[in-house]
């Protein structure tokens, strides 16, 4: 029985022993496999952009892919106050080594008031909540469809905001909600 009793003994250990050399055999394979793939499939692509005109910073820059152009005009340091935003689409998504040029605005131009206004630092920009359609309105966070149309229902309602906590009077907007906001919100100059 002692005999019989090492025999078993031995068997076992050969077995797991045989299990775990099999096991870190395959998870070497594996990982030599999946280090390529994973590490190809992270990667981000990225890219330079040359930014100039009427922006703090012109130069070059080099961004990652599917970044917006409201973010390559940050990297420049934000936009000069005669900057003319007309006919631009901050929200255009930059996939290609491209030039963005931010026109200035030409003594006798008109100036149209945007939709999107700069802070007085041109550092960051602010959606006009008395200009901004329903599908600019959704793209604030926390703001979805049903609540941008609430915003825009309610300006047409009871005319601009005057200050912009009275977007708590808007159905679908707490103070959750408007804290989250607050920062990239305004009314315009002409109704504060």
């Amino acid at each position: 029985m002692n005999t019989k009793r090492k025999a078993i003994c031995l068997a076992v250990i050969l077995v797991l022993f045989s299990v775990i050399v099999g096991i870190s055999v395959i998870c070497h394979i594996a990982s030599s496999f999946n280090g390529e793939s994973l590490a190809s499939s992270k990667e981000e692509k990225s890219f330079t952009v040359r930014i100039s005109g009427a922006v703090k910073k012109e130069g070059s820059y080099r961004v990652k892919e599917n970044t917006l152009l409201y973010d390559c005009l940050s990297l420049a340091g934000g936009a000069k106050k005669n900057a003319d935003f007309s006919a631009i689409n901050l929200l255009k998504i930059i996939n290609d080594n491209c030039d963005i040029f931010i026109p200035k605005i030409r003594k006798g131009d008109i100036k149209v008031k945007s939709v999107i206004e700069f802070s007085s630092d041109g550092a960051y920009m602010k959606c006009n909540i008395n200009k901004a359609d329903k599908i600019i309105l959704a793209y604030l966070s926390g703001i979805g469809n049903k609540t941008a149309s609430n915003i825009v229902s309610h300006r047409e309602e009871n005319g601009f905001f005057k200050r912009k906590e009275e977007l708590l009077n808007v159905k679908g907007i707490g103070i959750k909600t408007y804290n989250k906001i607050k920062d990239y919100i305004t009314v315009g100059g002409e109704h504060k």
